[in-house]
């Protein structure tokens, strides 16, 4: 493939960067037609498997969907930084995409409504996260109520890690004309890909194609942070994006990479999201990144088309994340192992399924109905006038629980210690489970850890729950009253109630 157009469109580009900041909703639209180049679309040939990676275990047919692969390739282009980034504080991380370019073939993960008319309008664009060493998408984590809603998904294999996996182990036969320059080129290959939703032939999204009203990228973790750099020195120049709804991530990714020259990203207090931009961006943090995040994103103020969403008690990851992940990669034959294999306590077992959920539908609604999220209450946190000093977060000491921030059903009304951190002494056993956070429950001190104030989360004596709830019926109803005023609020659906009801019945109080 020649790099024709190249030139020009980094020429475009220059241009955008200084005209974007004055143009209108129309103009920019038009701008990102023609900063980013529409890539070539074509189908994958079958391969040994007969289906892409990876699979999901939803019933699609049954929910009105399919599941679609389709390949993109074109050139795509690095970016260079305008001024030194450690100098940077306001998020501004200007970049123009003046840097070597590449030619690249990747996939796209599609799963849509089948019938045009049931599509409400939004595509969710997955930075599709191989942290793992392979592409992991968040799809399953949103079940049947996303397919009820009429969403559709569009997983892109943005990095090289995940293409190669898909190229070299997972099926050779079907990916093995993919080709990943590395991930310098990340960036414009999202965008790329973002472009040929709209613009594509053959079109990816097929029928859809024409009903389109928003794409909004999506991704946690490193993928989070991709997207934090994505924002901040991509999207001015780009504009094909919507909105942006970033997880569980408190900084962003190398802008560039080896062999190309390193492009660290501002840290700490200089880690915000610009604010400069009138495309809406709603930031998810867990109880695991409020420290990292205290003088960055935790202490950046709401603005017109920026919130902050901290839910207090909830993990990077979590037990009910860990085993749909290991019924998944088995289901797509990939050995899992015993994972993980962190000890005690055990790890935070508060699902952020009802998070994701809350998250689509506040973005959803903000595009397509002009209404923005309710803003939130912050995390209490303890954060030092020294920066050379970690900030820490204020813990109720009747419950070991983290004060503020949003509080789900199990958090408003506890019946145990749930937190995004685990105990320095576990850590020092397992290093590798930081993530993870812990959990204990409320059973008068009976668990054997309990005993070990090195592993021990809860106050001593625990809570006892006949003394807070009475019985179960009280309970459930405390619980069912939390549920709905965070429904009324917008930081939890409906159609996630009736499950943490349920949840609440089987609760013993004694």
């Amino acid at each position: 493939m020649k790099f024709r157009h190249a030139s020009l469109c980094v020429a475009q580009a220059i241009t955008l960067a200084i005209l974007l900041p004055t143009m209108g909703t129309h103009e920019m639209a038009l701008a990102s037609t023609s900063s980013v180049p529409t890539p070539t679309v074509s189908q994958p040939p079958p391969g040994t498997r007969g289906h892409p990676f990876p699979d999901t275990l939803e019933n699609l047919g049954q929910a009105g969907y399919v599941q679609e692969e389709v390949f993109i390739e074109g050139t795509a282009r690095s970016f260079v930084p305008v001024s030194p980034m450690n100098e940077i504080a306001d998020g501004r991380w200007n970049a123009t995409p003046t840097g070597p370019a590449a030619n690249y073939k990747i996939r796209l993960l599609i799963r849509r409504p089948s019938d045009a008319a049931k599509f409400n309008g939004t595509v969710l664009v997955e930075w599709l996260n191989v942290s793992a060493g392979f592409d992991s998408d968040t799809f399953d984590g949103f079940g049947q109520s996303f397919m009820r809603a009429g969403y559709a998904y569009v997983g892109v294999s943005a990095q090289a890690a995940g293409v190669n996996h898909l190229r070299d182990k997972w099926d050779p036969s079907r990916y093995s004309s993919l080709v990943h320059p590395g991930d310098s080129y990340s960036y414009d290959i999202f965008s790329q890909a973002a472009q040929s939703l709209r613009a594509g032939s053959p079109a990816p999204l097929g029928n859809l194609t024409n009903r389109i009203k928003s794409l909004i990228a999506w991704g946690g973790s490193q993928s989070g942070a991709r997207l934090f750099t994505y924002i901040n020195s991509v999207h001015p120049t780009a504009a094909v994006i919507a909105g942006f709804v970033p997880f569980i991530a408190t900084s962003g990714a190398p802008l560039s990479q080896a062999p190309l020259p390193v492009v660290q990203m501002p840290t700490g207090a200089r880690a915000v999201i610009r604010t400069d931009s009138a495309t809406p961006v709603l930031f998810e943090l867990s109880e695991s990144e409020f420290i990292n995040a205290a003088r960055g994103i935790h202490s950046q103020a709401d603005s017109e088309h920026f919130r902050l969403w901290e839910y207090a008690g909830t993990s990077h990851a979590n037990r009910i994340g860990v085993d749909y992940t290991m019924r998944r990669l088995q289901a797509n034959g990939i050995p899992t192992g015993v994972f993980p294999p962190c000890g005690v306590p055990p790890i935070n077992d508060l699902s952020d399924f009802p998070v994701w959920h809350a998250m689509l539908n506040a973005m959803h609604v903000w595009l397509q109905q002009g209404k923005a999220p309710r803003s939130a209450p912050r995390v209490e946190l303890s954060i030092p006038a020294d920066v050379a000093q970690q900030a820490s977060v204020v813990r109720d000491p009747g419950t070991g629980l983290a004060k503020g921030g949003i509080r789900l059903p199990d958090i408003a009304v506890p019946t145990r210690t749930l937190t995004g951190t685990r105990p320095a002494f576990a850590l020092k056993q397992h290093p590798n489970c930081a993530l993870f956070g812990a959990v204990d429950p409320w059973n008068g001190d009976s668990d054997p850890w309990d005993a070990d104030p090195a592993l021990d989360i809860s106050p001593k004596p625990e809570p006892k729950l006949a003394a807070l709830y009475g019985s179960n019926a009280s309970y459930v109803k405390a619980i069912k009253h939390s549920a709905d005023a965070l429904v009324a609020a917008g930081f939890l659906l409906e159609s996630d109630v009736q499950e943490i009801v349920d949840a609440a019945k089987k609760v013993t109080i004694q």
